[in-house]
């Protein structure tokens, strides 16, 4: 693995760390929730990630504050839950409330041993108990390694929904690539006049009505739609990757342990909370955006107490020039 230069940046009048190699920078705030606020690809000239300018004002934000009025782009970690919930397995911390995206991105984060060019950032819980962990290395050139650690620290099994939740900013016209065997989609999102109703399976990656124009759900529109729309991939059809194609062939590939997280989510925002269009890729450990959903739907995981789980995510930046 190449050794990326790592180091010290006021980032947004904050302490951050800066990883950089010949391909990609990374910039992350561990005070704001450890959220990642650069991905930078050298090569094509792109910042990938979501900037405040096109969303809301940085700031740190308190404890369980609510998101969607707040959010200002960048990469955050959902856990415990997605949608706050009322914890929903049975013993002592049932119905405890967990709060709107989970707990991670109001929490501060502390390092863990960051240098010889890996960022490596921990965190507790506040609600649970459980010891959240992510480290952040360049291999390559051009492939970001996120790798990630949860250690159960109490003395009861652990619910819990993880899920990433980047905001990549994508040019009117990109496209959001499958793997070939995904054939359809389930719609999560509130809208009956164009995906149907919560739970419809549409096809993928056009839906084709009697009497209707083709709609291209891969395609992404411009923000002047002021539209959002997230559907998850069936249940029962798990997949490893997806691919981000910007319309000149610039390209992101997220991939990930298709065992650790055998569901995923795409939500895409085309004008619906910010002035940019954005699409999330959420790889995630439960089905589907409520830790006491997925629990009911038993699609959750699990982990035993006092013990621990780590799984990969890789982003690989390309171009087709």
């Amino acid at each position: 693995m190449e050794t990326a230069n790592l180091q010290r940046a006021g980032l947004f009048g904050y302490p951050g760390w800066r990883l950089e190699s010949r391909d990609v920078r990374v910039d992350v705030l561990p005070p704001a929730g450890g959220k990642i606020t650069s991905l930078f690809a050298k090569r094509t000239n792109i910042e990938w990630l979501l900037q405040p300018d096109d969303s809301n004002p940085f700031q740190v934000f308190d404890y369980g504050t609510e998101y969607n009025p707040n959010q200002c782009g960048g990469w955050e970690e959902m856990f415990p839950t997605i949608l706050s919930c009322p914890y929903p397995a049975p013993g002592p911390w049932q119905g405890i409330q967990l709060p709107d995206h989970g707990e991670l991105w109001t929490l501060p984060w502390q390092d863990e041993g960051t240098g010889d060019g890996v960022i490596r950032l921990t965190v507790d819980g506040k609600a649970l108990p459980y010891r959240f962990s992510r480290s952040i290395a360049i291999d390559g050139g051009n492939e970001v390694i996120l790798q990630y650690k949860v250690a159960n620290m109490g003395d009861q099994p652990l619910a819990y929904l993880w899920t990433p939740h980047p905001q990549f900013v994508l040019e009117p016209g990109s496209r959001i690539i499958l793997p070939a065997e995904a054939t359809e989609v389930v719609n999560v999102f509130p809208d009956d006049d164009v995906w149907g109703a919560v739970g419809t399976r549409n096809s993928w990656p056009v839906i084709l009505r009697q009497g209707e124009k083709p709609i291209h759900q891969d395609i992404i529109a411009p923000s002047s739609l002021k539209r959002g729309r997230k559907f998850y991939l069936p249940p029962e059809q798990a997949i490893s990757w997806i691919m981000l194609m910007q319309p000149d062939g610039s390209s992101l590939r997220m991939s990930w342990d298709v065992g650790a997280q055998p569901y995923c989510g795409v939500w895409i925002d085309e004008g619906f909370l910010n002035k940019k269009s954005d699409v999330g890729l959420e790889p995630a450990t439960g089905y589907y955006d409520e830790l006491g959903m997925a629990w009911r739907n038993n699609r959750v995981a699990v982990l035993p107490a006092g013990a621990s789980v780590t799984w990969p995510v890789r982003l690989t930046f390309g171009s087709e020039t």
